[in-house]
C-alpha cells in the first residue's frame, strides 16, 4: 500500500503569486526523489491563497527522507510568504495500489 501525504498552505496577502511559484519548484524537486509516486499542486477555487500539495510515495520513510533534502533556505524563504504554519497529515492510500515502475 502507498501513502499519501497531504500539506496545506495558505498564502499571505500578495505573497500568492511567488507562493505557487515556490510550491511548484518543490513538486518538480519532490518527483526526482528516491520512492515517490507524484507530487501534484492544487490551489482551492474559493480562497486562492489556499494551496495543497499532494505527495504518494511508497513508503513514510521515503517522504521523511526527502523532507531532509530541502535546503534550510528554501524554508526560510518560503516561511515569509506564508500567513500560518503549514499542515500535512498522511493516508493509507487505497485508491494507488502502485510502484515506481508504474509511472515510468
Amino acid at each position: 500500500m502507498s501513502v499519501a501525504r497531504i500539506n496545506k498552505f495558505i498564502a499571505k496577502n500578495n505573497s500568492t503569486d511567488e507562493l505557487r511559484a515556490f510550491l511548484s519548484e518543490v513538486c518538480t524537486h519532490i518527483r526526482k526523489c528516491p520512492g515517490n509516486l507524484s507530487a501534484e499542486l492544487v490551489q482551492s477555487q474559493e480562497n486562492t491563497s489556499e494551496f495543497l500539495v499532494i505527495e504518494r510515495w511508497t513508503t513514510k520513510e521515503a517522504h521523511q527522507n526527502s523532507a531532509k533534502e530541502i535546503p534550510a533556505e528554501q524554508l526560510q524563504k518560503v516561511s515569509g510568504l506564508l500567513a500560518d504554519k503549514p499542515t500535512g497529515t498522511y493516508f493509507n492510500d487505497f485508491s494507488l495500489e502502485l510502484s515506481e515502475q508504474d509511472y515510468f
